[in-house]
């Protein structure tokens, strides 16, 4: 996933700040939206979210910044690029973590069969 920066719209939010709606691009998958979710939250709770937040739309499909200042752009284009590229590192991770835990159990399933075939084998008469 990434940020369509040529999508970013900047309109007047609560209290005198301005919110910035950021279109995503890729494959949205839900274990990415756990992650944002995570991430977001982290980040809203932190120092940096002290100053604006950030959450997807209702249709995860743009990135909102909410109670931001002109002149933040560039934080906000850093901070928001870091947050996507660790988004992206945890998706990543999991479904790496996933895939091996899916070929040990592929493996044991077949070590099971094999010793299933050898036990049917034996209790047929065979040595």
């Amino acid at each position: 996933m990434s940020l369509d920066w040529s999508s970013a719209v900047a309109a007047p939010g609560n209290a005198e700040t301005l919110t910035v709606t950021i279109r995503l691009i890729g494959d949205l998958g839900a274990r990415w939206l756990e992650s944002f979710d995570e991430r977001a939250r982290q980040f809203n709770d932190s120092d940096a979210g002290s100053r604006w937040t950030v959450r997807l739309s209702s249709n995860d499909r743009v990135v909102i910044a909410e109670g931001l200042s002109l002149g933040g752009e560039t934080q906000l284009k850093e901070e928001l690029g870091k947050l996507i590229v660790d988004v992206n590192a945890d998706t990543d991770a999991l479904t790496a973590k996933q895939r091996d835990e899916e070929q040990r159990a592929g493996e044991k399933r077949i070590r099971a069969e094999a010793e299933a075939e050898e036990m049917t084998r034996r209790l047929r008469g065979g040595s």
